[in-house]
């Protein structure tokens, strides 16, 4: 009973681990698509008003803050999914060593607690 015990405590802690992952994974998508709609409605706004922002100086100054603030939107997405990409390869990285050095229960839980931090 109790080697049946622990073995469906790994699959609960495993599948546990897995939704974590998911709901990570959704969160971090679910903000891109926040900053890439943001960034999609400032630059239809541009669009919509780029004639009137030509015509006099004032208009070129708001057009170049805007032009700033989609730079610093898209340096933020950029940045963002960059430390996605690195903390997903080094979970992986993490994980695949794990595996194979040979480590006890206790310091394969703590790996993977390491690795749904990221």
């Amino acid at each position: 009973y109790e080697r049946r015990f622990s073995e469906l405590n790994m699959t609960i802690e495993e599948i546990h681990r897995q939704t974590r992952k998911y709901y990570a994974t959704y969160n971090a998508l679910l903000e891109l698509k926040e900053l890439m709609l943001k960034e999609t409605s400032l630059l239809n706004s541009l669009n919509s008003q780029f004639q009137d922002a030509i015509s006099d100086t004032a208009g070129r100054l708001k057009l170049i803050d805007s032009m700033e603030g989609i730079l610093k939107g898209i340096k933020q997405i950029v940045l963002l999914c960059r430390s996605y990409r690195k903390c997903k390869r080094g979970s992986r990285l993490i994980r695949e060593s794990a595996i194979h050095s040979g480590r006890s229960m206790r310091q394969q839980q703590l790996v993977r607690d390491a690795v749904l931090v990221c």
